[in-house]
């Protein structure tokens, strides 16, 4: 899987490396021409997709605006590191990302792969960019050097936001929901980034403001047809496949994995940037001997560290037998589903089933590697599933209905006493039936956070099916039921604004109760009387 990403994506990466050695050349901005770039990118991949649902949680993400600022930056660091050097000593100046990247798995996935074997290599790779450094003229070395740790922060930054985009991890496998989140996330913040940039460039040219050049485009950057036209071509041919390829294939490989891509480019840098200055791109001063050592060290020091990680840490793939086969694959699926519950959130993912987050990472690409997780891992995910995840409703997080009379019946076999509530909601179906499906699961999980948001802890809510839920409270007073109803109603009726519908659009509730043991003591003897009851508050209201 790696291979199949890593070739195309190495390929149109450095040529994309020429492309911005031959902008570095220009009076163009780096920031303002990146967010034209990006923005032109996902306008057409919205164009591919067409508006739809994700979008208005794809805003709400803070992973969306760490990509956008994140590329932003990482594009300008690296053309103004081009305005320097050649493209090959750019990339494996670059090749710290790795290091950078490895620490905020560690830090923010659980994911540990400093092994000592590939620790040492990774100091290895350090001292070889130190070498290559020195090897710079000294009046470009510390300019080059800063730049070049810019830019690997950024790249490992932009990466861990992509894997960690919630939207993005709920679009697994939909071509169409993956285009709409990408462009979304490119589009959106490339319009705002880019707005205020060339806000700041009229602002500082009205009132003659100088040497903010680095960050804020002249008023020529602003109306360089140049730019426009080279905006838009890259934006329209590679921007889009790059920006596509790195957010939906990074969920497959890792972002360290992507990372360890990156450090591959001076492979094909050297010949394409050869080419490119035969046909009079770019300018390629060539290589001295000590350069080249010190980029081979880089590079075997690079494939050696992430070998030894992933050797050590995840074992080399061996043929498995039928019972290892099945349990691969039965990990697979629990890993899956709770990452959809999750909404994509892989840490939240690893939390509820109680694995680290390369267990969890172990587990969703195990059909690919054919390795099955240890007997204890495998335990624990499956014992944690079921206590977390398949007892719940997938819709909406509330407890679903089997388990919420098993608990009821615990309660009323201890003798508690308490109330029943039996809800149905009003004018929920013509919302389904005008605005869709999506729009009716969005009501669902607006009201479960409502109910949860009003009843006390003393309680457990279920989402019994459909539009239908359950509410237990214990430790309360007989008297406050038709107090508990009547709030509850009123909370639910509050008008609601959903992705898409331009209008609010609210709901009712038909509410029946009971009270144990008054009513009785059998779990679905009560539920189905609650249930009675709230039909005859149903047709009382009608």
């Amino acid at each position: 899987m790696l291979i199949r990403f890593a070739l195309p994506y190495i390929v149109l990466m450095t040529t994309v490396d020429v492309f911005w050695k031959v902008v570095a050349r220009w009076d163009i901005h780096p920031l303002y021409f990146t967010a034209q770039t990006m923005a032109i990118g996902g306008l057409v991949l919205l164009l591919i997709s067409r508006p739809g649902n994700l979008m208005l949680d794809t805003l709400r993400s803070v992973g969306t605006w760490a990509y956008g600022l994140t590329a932003l930056l990482l594009n300008m660091f690296f053309i103004y590191i081009l305005v320097y050097t050649d493209i090959v000593i750019a990339d494996v100046m670059t090749s710290m990302a790795l290091v950078i990247s490895w620490i905020f798995a560690f830090v923010f996935l659980g994911r540990n792969r400093f092994t000592w074997i590939a620790s040492g290599f990774l100091c290895l790779m350090l001292l070889c960019i130190g070498g290559l450094a020195m090897t710079l003229d000294p009046s470009i070395r510390l300019p080059v050097v800063l730049l070049s740790f810019g830019f690997s922060l950024m790249l490992a930054l932009k990466s861990l936001s992509q894997e960690t985009h919630k939207a993005s991890n709920r679009t697994r496998g939909n071509f169409i929901h993956e285009c709409r989140v990408s462009g979304f996330v490119m589009g959106i913040t490339a319009l705002i980034f880019g707005s205020a940039l060339a806000m700041l460039g009229l602002v500082a040219a009205y009132y003659e403001l100088s040497g903010l050049n680095l960050l804020i485009p002249t008023t020529q950057q602003l109306l360089s047809i140049e730019g426009v036209a080279m905006a838009f071509l890259y934006g329209i041919f590679a921007g889009t496949a790059l920006r596509y390829m790195e957010f939906f294939w990074i969920k497959k490989i890792s972002s360290e994995s992507y990372v360890f891509v990156m450090q591959l480019l001076p492979i094909v840098a050297v010949p394409f940037e050869i080419f490119a200055d035969h046909i009079g791109l770019v300018s390629f001063g060539g290589l001295t001997w000590w350069q080249l050592v010190f980029i081979i060290g880089v590079m075997s020091s690079t494939i050696g560290a992430y070998h030894f990680s992933r050797k050590l840490t995840l074992q080399q793939a061996k043929p498995v037998g039928k019972a290892a086969r099945l349990q691969i694959h039965a990990d697979h699926r629990i890993a899956q589903h709770t990452l959809e519950y999750c909404d994509g959130d892989k840490r939240k993912a690893a939390k509820l089933l109680g694995i680290a987050g390369d267990t969890l990472q172990a587990a969703l690409h195990a059909p690919q590697t054919n390795i099955p997780l240890s007997p204890k891992a495998s335990q624990t995910m499956h014992s944690h599933f079921g206590e977390n995840v398949a007892t719940a409703d997938p819709l909406t997080g509330l407890m679903n209905k089997t388990h919420f009379l098993s608990l009821f019946r615990d309660v009323l076999e201890r003798g508690d006493t308490g109330i029943l509530l039996y809800l149905d909601l009003n004018k929920f179906k013509p919302i389904n039936d005008t605005h869709g499906h999506e729009a009716g699961d969005e009501v669902l999980k607006i009201i479960a956070q409502r109910l949860t948001a009003n009843i006390n802890r003393n309680s457990i809510i279920s989402r019994l099916g459909g539009d239908e839920f359950a509410v237990m409270l214990t430790n309360v007073k007989v008297g406050q039921g038709e107090e508990i109803q009547q709030r509850l109603a009123e909370k639910i009726s509050e008008p609601m604004q959903l992705e898409g519908v331009d209008q609010a659009v609210t709901v009712g509730a038909s509410i029946g109760w009971v009270t144990f043991p008054t009513d009785g003591t059998d779990a679905e003897m009560l539920l189905n009387t609650a249930d009675k009851r709230m039909y005859d508050a149903k047709k009382e209201a009608k």
